[in-house]
């Protein structure tokens, strides 16, 4: 009789336990069933000339996601970040995009330091139907001749930040006679073009001009033949590298003219190429001082906690800011969204960030438009400058 009972007892918690590990499974089935993840694609170049902006915005991509997910505000979402090197070159980016795209859960990007990868893609981006939230590139054509509505620029783009450049020159500083140089590629001769056309309307005269090719080193002789010419200043379409040699060979020359460049400069990799011929170089751009941001706190802690081993650079802030969007973005387009419903509700909507509060106009562009000029002084970028809202700049710190 006893062990009759005894096996009864044993068969019952037998069961009971077989039927807990059911309830265990079916809740743990729940549970993946009901937390999707959903991936937001960063393409940005974290090897090759340009990697420092392109590793701190990458790290700051993935501080926006870890503390996106922290925070529950996903729901039954978990955003995963898809990690993807341009290189800062074209054929680079569209194999980046291609990969992206063929991924069922991207359901947008964000894609691009560089002006030629962001153009070389903008074809990619309109047949997978995704849309891409550029967080650096400034060629005016990305967003305003666009096949269809996926592009999307978080920053002012070029034909903004020139014409403050040419103020800059033209009337700010009263450079008469400006020599203009590029660095042979598409964004820096389209550069040139820009601001030749805008310091030229604004009374400038332009006494020369010449290309460098990305990659030389000795412009001696060519920066004597512009001394010779006696410009006030040098405008330079390009980015960091060239812009660095320039300056220190013209320390070395002794040729005292001023320099002005864009966004490209504006980084803490052309004070250390530079050193100390750095001093009183002019840049351009978008990036305000980081003090002046909203969420300046927010996103310092965030990226001093990821524990990063390389700085955020200029445009770590504005990577974060392109997550926080895509992420609300994706968030609106409800319980299941679709890349097309990432397009609408970025169309649509209004989106808090670290920068600011910013929303779409019609091309992609952004509303918040922000513009600085930085110029080097004691080894750092010192804001003097910040535009007006009629073409032309007012001076910080007075």
């Amino acid at each position: 009789m006893r062990t009759q009972k005894t096996v009864l007892v044993v068969h019952a918690l037998l069961l009971a336990v077989l039927m807990a590990g059911l309830q265990l499974s079916c809740d743990r089935g729940r549970e993946t069933s009901e937390s999707r993840a959903a991936k937001i694609a960063a393409l940005l170049p974290i090897s090759g000339p340009n990697a420092a902006q392109g590793i701190g915005m990458m790290n700051s991509c993935k501080a926006a996601i870890r503390d996106i997910n922290d925070s529950g505000q996903m729901g039954k979402l978990r955003l995963e970040l898809m990690e993807l090197d341009d290189e800062s070159k074209p054929e680079a980016s569209v194999k980046a995009a291609e990969k992206a795209a063929q991924d069922p859960l991207v359901l947008a990007a964000t894609a691009h330091w560089n002006s030629g990868p962001a153009l070389a893609t903008v074809p990619i981006f309109h047949r997978a139907g995704l849309a891409n939230l550029v967080p650096g590139a400034i060629n005016s054509r990305i967003t305003l001749e666009q096949p269809g509505d996926e592009i999307f620029r978080i920053d002012a783009h070029d034909l903004i930040i020139v014409q403050h450049a040419a103020a800059l020159a033209a009337t700010t500083k009263a450079w008469k006679k400006v020599f203009i140089l590029d660095d042979s590629t598409f964004y820096g001769k389209d550069l040139a073009a820009k601001f030749k056309k805008d310091y030229t309307e604004k009374g400038g005269t332009v006494v020369g001009q010449d290309s460098v090719q990305v990659g030389d080193k000795d412009f001696a002789a060519l920066l004597t033949k512009i001394k010779g010419q006696t410009p006030d200043a040098i405008f330079f379409g390009g980015i960091v590298t060239e812009a660095a040699l320039l300056r220190r060979q013209m320390e070395t020359l002794g040729f005292k003219a001023g320099f002005v460049s864009l966004t490209g400069i504006f980084t803490d990799s052309f004070l250390e190429a530079a050193g100390n011929a750095a001093e009183g170089t002019y840049s351009v751009t978008v990036v305000p001082p980081l003090e002046s941001l909203p969420g300046r706190r927010q996103f310092t802690e965030s990226y001093a906690r990821g524990k990063f081993k390389h700085p955020a650079e200029a445009w770590g802030v504005y990577a974060y800011a392109s997550v926080q969007v895509l992420a609300e973005a994706i968030k609106r387009a409800g319980t299941n969204p679709t890349r097309r419903g990432v397009i609408e509700e970025l169309k649509k909507g209004a989106f808090d960030t670290v920068v600011g509060r910013m929303s779409f106009d019609r091309n992609g562009q952004t509303t918040l438009i922000t513009l600085f000029v930085y110029q080097v002084e004691n080894g750092r970028w010192v804001p003097k400058y910040k535009a007006d809202g009629k073409g032309g700049l007012e001076p910080l710190g007075k």
